[in-house]
């Protein structure tokens, strides 16, 4: 608007000058013309403006084009129960990406015996997120990880991935139908799907609701966050894998909601090997071991009440200034 009208101005002011040549229609003329350009180039300046917003998207997807796909099927399989136990070792495991000398991770050598339940924590870029990358081979890493005592480097990509199971921040959810999101693959029936629904505390959360088919599309259920959750463990629940990643399905939960998806996990996990990236202390401190990443290492790693014994410790800092300890 500033614009346009300092451009009325110099037209007028043009126009004032050259007034004993020109008729007063002409300068009608004229300055509705200038008025209505004006109009002509702020607008095109929206649409330029919202095309290279635009091409960012087409640019990115170019990119993919040429980036080096992964080869799923290199690689040996392994048994059809693996892994059975769920044992995890990390043996001098490094990771650095190919265009930096900076290592994200550091030397890390620890074991997560079957059906431990061990959290991580550390402050923001310690390392929490690229640690669990490294189990579903999403970089190239140095060092071996071993799953029941199998090196994954060895193992096709895709069913080192279909063997674990991953709970993400956001729970992801497909267009489609509650069985779609539950079971894209149709390998379950129906008592199965509901068995996994009523497991996963979701039943009770909408009981209120008219769901009494696994038919019903998931934009015609209004779902909060802590249930869309609660959907992901369903999933999860029915996918009866040995080794469970939870990565700070909590965050964003209000109290209750968050004491309910843990209550959930502990009970319906008890049998598995799980890793829980941890926001909240609270959400890990009854746990079997915690692990402190800081610069991509390994600080500490025991049993919590071990660390906490500890006062100049990292996590006993932590979890003083969280508030928990009196």
């Amino acid at each position: 608007m500033l614009c346009q009208s300092f451009w009325l101005f110099s037209r007028s002011v043009v126009l004032h000058i050259h007034r004993h040549y020109i008729t007063v229609g002409d300068v009608g003329l004229a300055l509705t013309q200038a008025y209505t350009l004006t109009g002509f180039v702020q607008y095109g300046i929206r649409q330029w403006a919202e095309l290279e917003n635009k091409m960012t998207s087409v640019e990115r997807a170019l990119e993919y084009t040429k980036s080096e796909q992964e080869n799923i099927n290199k690689g040996i399989l392994p048994p059809l129960d693996w892994p059975l136990k769920g044992k995890i070792q990390f043996v001098d495991v490094s990771l650095r990406y190919c265009s930096s000398d900076i290592y994200l991770l550091k030397n890390l050598n620890f074991t997560v015996s079957p059906k431990e339940k061990i959290g991580i924590v550390g402050r923001t870029g310690a390392g929490k997120s690229t640690l669990i990358s490294t189990l579903f081979r999403l970089y190239d890493h140095e060092g071996e990880i071993r799953i029941d005592d199998m090196d994954i480097r060895h193992l096709q990509l895709t069913t080192v991935r279909e063997k674990i199971t991953i709970i993400p921040q956001e729970p992801v959810l497909f267009p489609g139908s509650i069985r779609d999101n539950l079971d894209p693959f149709r390998n379950h029936d129906d008592h199965e799907i509901w068995s996994a629904v009523e497991k996963s505390g979701l039943l009770r959360q909408i009981s209120g609701t008219n769901i009494t088919s696994l038919n019903i599309t998931i934009h015609d259920i209004n779902l909060t966050g802590g249930q869309k959750q609660l959907l992901s463990i369903a999933r999860a629940i029915l996918l009866k894998n040995n080794i469970v990643i939870l990565d700070e399905v909590t965050a964003n939960m209000d109290e209750g909601t968050e004491k309910l998806v843990s209550d959930v996990v502990m009970e319906n996990f008890e049998s598995c090997t799980v890793m829980i990236v941890a926001h909240k202390l609270e959400t890990i401190i009854g746990l079997d071991k915690v692990m402190v990443l800081e610069h991509g290492a390994i600080v500490e790693y025991n049993t919590p009440a071990k660390l906490l014994e500890d006062r100049n410790g990292m996590f006993y800092s932590m979890v003083k200034s969280s508030g928990l300890l009196a």
